[in-house]
């Protein structure tokens, strides 16, 4: 299984979708790369369960769409 594909699916059961996860990962100063990453949600589910943890506050929220009149 690819990592990108793999890190999506271990996001995805933890409610966050990949592209909103990596670019939070950076604004919470965590330097870790897409394959570290997706070894540590399969070998070690706690430790990345906390890196999680720590990027969720950095979530950026989809910005509300407005209807043109």
């Amino acid at each position: 299984m690819k990592t990108v594909t793999r890190l999506s699916a271990a996001l995805r059961q933890r409610g966050i979708s990949y592209n909103r996860f990596i670019p939070a990962l950076s604004a919470a100063g965590i330097e870790l790369n897409r394959k570290m990453l997706s070894e540590l949600a399969i070998a070690d589910p706690p430790a990345f369960d906390a890196i999680v943890e720590m990027a969720r506050p950095h979530i950026r929220q989809p910005e509300p769409q407005t209807s043109a009149a």
